[in-house]
């Protein structure tokens, strides 16, 4: 899972970007025993079952929990966070739903995070 925070500051007419290596998050899942992965996707991204990225990674409770203290540690809570996923639409933001959002899920969006682009 990778992130990076991006912070837009106004009351110029030009705004700015600001960020720093302090607001990149950036932890591999592990998938669950028995998980399906796609051939293309393997070629495409060079990982696979048995890449040490993988083997070393933690579950996904963990690395979702670490993310959202990741949120939380650095968007306040009066501020707004936008996720942005290039592409995501057809893959990244179903797998949030399913995580957050679907049926019997467990886990949550932090609050900060109101609005999801594609």
């Amino acid at each position: 899972m990778l992130a990076q925070i991006f912070r837009f500051e106004r009351g110029t007419n030009t705004p700015s970007i600001k960020t720093s290596s302090n607001d990149l998050f950036n932890e591999y899942v592990k998938p669950p025993i028995g998980a399906v992965w796609s051939q293309n996707a393997i070629s495409i991204h060079g990982i696979s079952p048995d890449s040490e990225k993988i083997c070393d990674a933690s579950k996904i409770e963990v690395v979702w929990r670490n993310f959202c203290s990741f949120i939380d540690d650095r968007v306040q809570p009066d501020e707004v966070a936008i996720l942005l996923a290039y592409n995501g639409g057809s893959c990244d933001l179903k797998w949030l739903w399913k995580l957050t959002q679907a049926p019997n899920s467990t886990m949550n969006i932090p609050l900060q995070l109101q609005f999801f682009l594609d």
